[in-house]
Formats: structure tokens, C-alpha cells, sequence
């Protein structure tokens, strides 16, 4: 037999009214003019693709199941190619503020991680929404999404950009034999835009991601020469290069 769970709830966090605006999803937001400057507050929740969002001065990679919070008056852009696509629901009240502060949530902390598990959810709602539930089923999902929130959201994306890099750099050390190794195989593997691997390899190297796998290759082929081999095909093929006139060209 199952015993009864009493939990003795404390005081709300918040006081005054918090109301839900929008609920979308958005699959077309290239036509969107940006900077995004939204007069009331937003919490969007990537469904498809990624991108890279600038606000306050930072950046933070977003991938399938990110959360992020948009704050009333704060302008950020986002950098994304290919299906890149958001659900958002937009809100405002008075009781905002406090309501946000309770879970930690401001402009160092606006992105939270691995909350792929309200995407069932939020699709679910929104395909249900009509007339007559709107405000409260919208107002639901988001009180439920938040109640996920630990408090714990990523204050920048240092700690990942760098996790993602090194993560690059050994996928590359690793791979640099194959000759179909490219940028764009790398945003694939990753689930990244190319142009933001690309901005961390030049940030963290100095160099472009071409750069640094020729670098890599022609390491190999010197290791090569001096263990005697003398086949310029040879080299070139266990240097990732499928022509040995071109290898010879680099």
C-alpha cells in the first residue's frame, strides 16, 4: 500500500500578477529583423539546429533542448544556418521580477542546459491551445518549465566553448587521416554552425581549421620521411590526401 507525500509549501516567491503574451513556434526567423529588442519578458526553447546568441556583450552556443531567457528592454542576435528553429512563450506582470530572481535567472544566467525533456511537452500544448485554454495552458508550461530550473542556469559560455574546442581539436588529431575531414563534416558531428567552429578555432589558434589539419598532416608526413619512407604517393595517402601531385603542392 502507498503512503501519502505532504509537503508543506512555502509562501509564494513572487507577488502580483504574471501573465503569458505569446506562445510560438518559430521556423522562419531569418526574416526577422535583429537585433531582437522585445518590450516584456521571453523564454525560448530550441527545438531543431543550432545558433549562437549574443547578449550582453556574451556568447553562448544553443543546441536542440537549450533553454534561454530574453529579458524586457535587452537587445541579443542570433547567428544560426539551416533549421534552426525556437519555441517561445513571451510573458510580463508585475510579479516578473521576483519571480525570476527565485530561480536565478537575470542577465549573467540565461541560458540553461539539457532540458530536452520539455520538448514533448511544450509540443504537445501548443498543438492543444485554443480560445478558451490559452492563458492558462500557456501559463502552465511555463511555470512547469520553470520548476526545472535549479537555480544553476550557464553564466557564459567559457567553460563550453572550451570543453567544445578541446573536443574538436581531438576529434581532429584523431581524423586528420581521412581525406573527407572538413569544417562542415565538423558542424555535422557537433550539431554546430560552421561558422562558429570556425570562430573558435581562430580565437583559440590563431589559425583557421584548414590551417590547423595541414598543419597536422604535414607533421605526419615529416614523422614519415624520417622513419624512411620514400613514396611520395604513400606519404600523401597516409596524410589524408587523396592526390599525391597536390600533397606535393602543399
Amino acid at each position: 500500500m502507498s503512503e501519502s507525500i505532504c509537503n508543506f509549501l512555502p509562501p509564494k516567491q513572487y507577488v502580483g500578477e504574471v501573465r503569458t503574451v505569446h506562445f510560438v513556434y518559430e521556423t522562419d526567423f531569418y526574416k526577422m529583423r535583429q537585433p531582437f529588442v522585445q518590450p516584456i519578458y521571453y523564454a525560448y526553447l530550441i527545438t531543431g539546429g543550432s545558433a549562437t546568441l549574443s547578449l550582453c556583450e556574451r556568447e553562448y552556443a544553443l543546441g536542440v533542448g537549450d533553454l534561454f531567457f530574453g529579458f524586457a528592454g535587452c537587445p541579443f542576435t542570433l547567428e544560426a544556418e539551416g533549421d534552426f528553429r525556437y519555441m517561445y512563450i513571451s510573458f510580463m506582470g508585475a510579479g516578473v521580477p521576483k519571480l525570476l530572481e527565485s530561480f536565478k535567472i537575470d542577465y549573467a544566467t540565461p541560458v540553461f542546459r539539457d532540458m530536452g525533456h520539455l520538448l514533448d511537452f511544450w509540443f504537445s500544448a501548443i498543438v492543444r491551445i485554443n480560445r478558451v485554454n490559452a492563458a492558462v495552458l500557456s501559463e502552465s508550461v511555463l511555470l512547469y518549465t520553470l520548476s526545472f530550473l535549479n537555480g544553476e542556469g550557464e553564466r557564459s559560455d567559457r567553460s563550453s566553448a572550451d570543453n567544445l574546442f578541446l573536443m574538436l581539436v581531438d576529434y581532429a588529431e584523431n581524423h586528420f587521416c581521412d581525406p573527407d575531414l572538413s569544417l562542415s563534416g565538423l558542424a555535422e558531428t557537433f550539431a554546430y554552425t560552421e561558422k562558429y567552429l570556425s570562430y573558435l578555432f581562430k580565437k583559440n589558434m590563431r589559425l583557421g581549421f584548414n590551417e590547423f589539419v595541414v598543419n597536422l598532416r604535414m607533421q605526419r608526413a615529416q614523422a614519415l620521411i624520417q622513419e624512411g619512407e620514400r613514396s611520395v604517393t604513400a606519404i600523401a595517402y597516409a596524410c589524408g590526401y587523396k592526390d599525391a601531385l597536390y600533397f606535393s603542392k602543399v
